[in-house]
């Protein structure tokens, strides 16, 4: 059996372990095809509002991470940035939809020398451990369809409200990616019971 630590910090705490992630998550992109399409914003490393959360191995170093942005700040949460050219309302249907204290978990990713071995699942359940912790009201993402067996098994749902149903071709035309949300990040009414034990 294999083990890692999974640690979460602010961005502005550990410049060294935000320059891994980058690295790391780049990597990810190009080797999925989709960097051409996902242009890093770093401006998150500089944000006193966002945590990070990373799964490190004795061995193989940095093998995953995800980051948790705590408030939309003035451009929006990354989600509102990044599909606001599919959906130019998205910023204020969002803000409609879940007027205050929405987060979003952003920036998912696995290295490829560390896959199928349920990481995604953990950090996705640590970021929304972390968000009911710190008093968030709701919980978005934009899951890719891969990952939405993970948002699902911990309580997020689609928003049906925006896009397709909640569905948009993202980043690239031939993939399904979809925009979520878990409307209580304490309770978790709507997660599997075994994941929100």
């Amino acid at each position: 059996m294999e083990t890692i630590t999974i640690k979460a910090f602010k961005a502005v705490d550990d410049r060294v372990r935000c320059a891994r992630y980058l690295l790391e998550h780049i990597k990810v992109l190009e080797d999925i095809g989709v960097a051409s399409a996902l242009k890093p914003d770093i401006s998150w490393c500089t944000d006193p509002n966002v945590i990070v959360i990373v799964a490190e191995h004795i061995e193989l170093g940095m093998v995953a991470g995800m980051r948790l942005h705590l408030q939309p700040g003035e451009l929006g949460l990354p989600m509102e940035r990044s599909l606001v050219s599919l959906e130019p309302s998205m910023p204020g249907r969002m803000a409609a939809l879940i007027p205050e204290g929405r987060a979003e978990i952003a920036g998912l990713w696995n290295a490829h020398r560390f896959a199928g071995r349920g990481i995604p699942l953990l950090l996705i359940s640590s970021g929304v451990a972390l968000s009911g912790m710190l008093g968030v009201s709701a919980l978005v993402c934009v899951a890719a369809e891969y990952i939405v067996p993970h948002t699902r098994s911990v309580g997020f749902t689609t928003l049906a409200h925006i896009g397709d149903a909640g569905l948009f071709r993202y980043p690239l035309e031939h993939m399904r990616s979809f925009a979520m949300v878990v409307m209580d990040p304490l309770t978790l009414e709507s997660a599997d019971a075994r994941v929100r034990h």
